[in-house]
């Protein structure tokens, strides 16, 4: 095979590839839509949730997460009585 049949390289290709590289490294270096820290919430578990339904999980994983994520109507209060969570005001038996 002669150097005249060999398949050469279109011209410019090593403008490409390097444009390519340049775009890949970027991508991988910056985090969606450019977060700052205060548009971030990191949680650190020993592993991970199995659902984050609340209502379809007992594991302990799950739970931790579920209870950072989503609130309630009524909670405990330091003596065990439900006090309104979210729910302006509650009327226990209604």
């Amino acid at each position: 095979m002669t150097h005249d049949q060999q398949r050469s390289l279109p011209a410019g290709w090593w403008r490409s590839a390097a444009l390519l590289l340049v775009t890949a490294m970027l991508a991988m270096g910056a985090p969606a839509g450019a977060q700052s820290a205060r548009d971030r919430f990191v949680f650190a578990l020993s592993g991970g949730p199995d659902t984050l339904d609340p209502q379809t999980t007992a594991a302990t994983l799950s739970f931790q997460v579920n209870k950072s994520l989503y609130d309630t109507l009524v909670e405990p209060d330091d003596e065990g009585k439900l006090i309104p969570g979210l729910a302006r005001r509650s009327t226990p038996g209604t």
